[in-house]
């Protein structure tokens, strides 16, 4: 049965997002762990920032990463972002 003490409450706060405007992100207050800590969400990063750390720890090198870039195999930015709630 229901009952008044079981509403759920969500706290929103406003985080930056990769498309240059602020979101609604939401602290995860419904649930506690004891045996994890709660932790602060965030926006994630803006798509392809990651991508030379990631070839790298494949062991790229940067002339191969360079190369792929180049050649459109892979790109350090989502090509849509600019299209994606343009401002």
């Amino acid at each position: 049965m229901w009952k008044p003490e079981h509403r759920l409450t969500v706290t929103l706060v406003q985080e930056a997002h990769p498309n240059g405007y602020k979101t609604a992100v939401p602290l995860p207050t419904w649930f506690r762990c004891s045996r994890s800590p709660v932790i602060r969400l965030v926006a994630a990063p803006s798509p392809g920032t990651d991508t030379r750390d990631v070839l790298r720890g494949l062991k790229l090198s940067d002339v191969e990463i360079d190369g792929l870039i180049a050649s459109g195999a892979v790109s350090e930015q989502w090509s849509a972002l600019k299209h994606y709630l343009s401002r």
